[in-house]
């Protein structure tokens, strides 16, 4: 507001102001340091192109330090009620994050303090949303403890309660009857494309089988896992015999396309389960992978817009293109560098990109949705000795996924602790 001195006349215009500080969206990057102390960096999105490394941000001014980094997980959602939840997650606790700063305020903060019906000894190692066909919230979420348990909380039908007791079980609030692997397989579409309900896929350890979830059935049986059965056309049997999962990944491939990395002795395999639905469809089988690398492999992704998977061995990261059987070395990093993460950060937002872009033009907006298919590369220096030998680097992915493009002046960032997870910070208008 402007007032001419001479005539008196006040002119007054309205502005939008953002108020960013470092931590206010970004790639959040959980790490360990050499004595495996867990630490969190970030790389801040103060535009689309000006990003800026935020090192060893303090989370300790209210508790003991975290030792083994795990995962990071995040709840966003619509229910101003519940809020949006960031949670980091060790071997030792988990904690919410402060929504800004990502500080830790203290005991109220820890997950199972404040967000379980009754605390148990278990210590919480991942946390996934399960989307559905809404605008407004996830359709519950899951999480997993190193212990492997599972648990859920349905938002809908609690009203923004809590976790109950441990889901592994055929019978609500019975004894843990079996282990589940700290993998929670969600569709990473938002929104409509989905069903009405929510479903996962966790992975049965001491039964070497697959179990699902879903959000439609009544209030009681929401609160256990089920055994899936298979399909009379199968491609491969739910029940895998003596198979272990290394890894499960969601995409939204085909709507919610989950690649799971099998065991199987000597042998590995990649099943393409669909979690769109209930029907838990089995999309693709390819057993006994016989590509380079694959089977010493240590870190999996899977790509969102075509059928192709990476996985990463040292410092080579391979592109495996499962319906051309075509698999490139995509990329060899400098000898001494270890791949610790191959991610890519899709958006988890529940009212989908459009309240994510609708304040950028229509150029910034395409650049932004496009970062959600790069692949993120995280690695170490073995040489380093100061704890800081953590990088990140961001690569283009043309059609059909196996080649990597650097993405540029905005495509690679080092000084990190040791990576384990990287997830990207979103913030709504």
């Amino acid at each position: 507001s402007v007032t001419d001195k001479r005539t008196g006349v006040r002119y007054s215009a309205l502005v939008d102001v953002k108020i960013v500080v470092s931590t206010s969206e970004g790639w959040m990057i959980l790490c360990n340091t050499p004595d495996e102390t867990v630490r969190l960096d970030m790389i801040s999105s103060l535009t689309i192109d000006r990003l800026m490394p935020v090192y060893d941000i303090n989370l300790f001014t209210d508790i003991k330090p975290l030792h083994h980094a795990r995962s990071l997980g995040t709840f966003y959602n619509a229910r101003g009620t519940i809020g949006d939840k960031i949670v980091l997650m060790s071997e030792d606790n988990a904690y919410l994050l402060n929504n800004t700063y990502l500080t830790i305020g203290g005991d109220a903060y820890e997950l199972k303090t404040s967000h379980f019906v009754s605390v148990p000894d278990d210590h919480v190692v991942a946390f996934r949303t399960v989307p559905c066909n809404n605008f407004i919230t996830a359709d519950a979420v899951i999480a997993v403890s190193l212990e492997g348990n599972a648990f859920v909380w349905n938002p809908w039908d609690t009203g923004g309660g809590a976790f109950e007791e441990p889901i592994n079980t055929s019978e609500r609030a019975k004894e843990p009857e079996y282990r589940v692997a700290p993998f929670i397989g969600t569709s990473a579409t938002r929104s409509t494309a989905l069903a009405g309900y929510g479903v996962a896929l966790l992975f049965d350890i001491d039964n070497h089988r697959f179990v699902g979830w879903d959000g439609d059935r009544i209030a009681a049986l929401k609160q256990t896992l089920y055994p899936i059965n298979d399909p009379s056309d199968k491609l491969f049997s739910f029940n895998t015999g003596n198979m272990d999962v290394l890894a499960m990944v969601g995409t939204q491939f085909s709507n919610g396309a989950v690649y799971c990395f099998m065991q199987d002795g000597s042998k590995r395999h990649i099943y393409s389960i669909n979690v769109a639905d209930k029907t838990f469809k089995q999309e693709g089988c390819w057993n006994n992978v016989n590509k380079p690398d694959f089977d010493k492999a240590t870190t999996f992704a899977a790509h969102s817009q075509y059928q192709t998977v990476y996985y990463a061995y040292q410092n080579k990261v391979y592109a495996y293109n499962l319906g051309s059987g075509v698999c490139n070395l995509a990329l060899t990093l400098p000898a001494g560098e270890e791949v610790t993460l191959l991610k890519f950060c899709t958006y988890d937002n529940p009212g989908g990109l459009g309240t994510l872009t609708k304040k950028m033009d229509e150029d910034t907006a395409n650049k932004f949705i496009a970062r959600q298919y790069e692949l993120v590369v995280a690695s170490y220096d073995t040489a380093n000795s100061d704890g800081n030998g953590g990088k990140v680097r961001f690569y283009k992915t043309p059609s059909p996924g196996t080649t990597l493009v650097a993405e540029g002046s905005c495509g690679e960032f080092e000084g990190f602790g040791r990576i384990k997870d990287i997830v990207y910070k979103e913030v709504r208008p």
